[in-house]
């Protein structure tokens, strides 16, 4: 069972089946926590009722006495788990979820997207083949990311506006310990992976790493399309 089969077959669960659809998939999108058994709590009909109450996914599909579940309803709670194994509350995630197409949901999921981190609801700037992961979303949420020099500056001049006006002396001196932080900001480091003669692989040291098997597969999929890219061209 996978994503896209579910996808294209367009199935619909009530309630029960749609849970034991959630639990055979969730380890495959869970983070590898070695000793941590609360991560992996298997989902049940009282959870998937409750994130609705709260707006996480969308309602059911209403039909007759009976509430259907559907393939985009499935990609919203296993979301939500990811999310929540992560340290995000729900409080955070709010409705970021019910907001995003099918598309931009499954490629979150796998760590295939980049996102614009401005606000707490972040509009999707492209799918696929992105430099930057759904990964460093999960990460800024938790707030791991530094000051961006933007903020840095911001800081500088909010605790000028309590002092006395400040001369051109002062004002160089602001700018020249501004332009060094940003010099501090741009030094990176980088590790360095042999993989052949010729052949080497850099990894920066601030790379946030995949740590759930679809997430490794996404990414061992992006190298496999780049390498037959740049080989395809090679051949021309």
């Amino acid at each position: 069972m996978d994503l896209e089969t579910l996808e294209n077959n367009h199935q619909e669960w009530l309630i029960d089946e749609f849970v034991e659809v959630a639990n055979r998939l969730l380890p495959l999108y869970l983070p590898d926590i070695k000793g941590n058994s609360k991560v992996k709590e298997e989902i049940n009909t009282r959870l998937v009722r409750s994130y609705t109450s709260q707006r996480l996914m969308d309602e059911p599909i209403r039909q007759n006495r009976y509430a259907f579940y559907r393939y985009r309803h499935l990609l919203q709670l296993l979301l939500i788990k990811r999310l929540l194994s992560d340290g995000i509350g729900t409080t955070a995630i709010n409705d970021l979820l019910t907001s995003k197409t099918n598309e931009e949901l499954k490629s979150l999921l796998i760590g295939g997207i980049s996102l614009n981190l401005t606000t707490a609801h972040p509009p999707l700037q492209s799918i696929h083949n992105s430099t930057n992961s759904a990964l460093d979303f999960l990460a800024d949420l938790k707030g791991k990311r530094s000051q961006s020099p933007s903020t840095i500056r911001g800081n500088v001049k909010q605790k000028s506006q309590s002092s006395p006006a400040p001369n051109q002396d002062t004002m160089s001196a602001l700018d020249e310990t501004y332009n060094h932080q940003n010099l501090l900001d741009k030094e990176e480091s980088w590790t360095r992976l042999r993989i052949l003669d010729g052949l080497e692989l850099h990894i920066r040291d601030d790379f946030v790493y995949p740590n759930s098997l679809k997430e490794r597969e996404s990414l061992i999929e992006l190298f496999r399309n780049i390498l037959s890219k740049f080989f395809k061209r090679r051949q021309l």
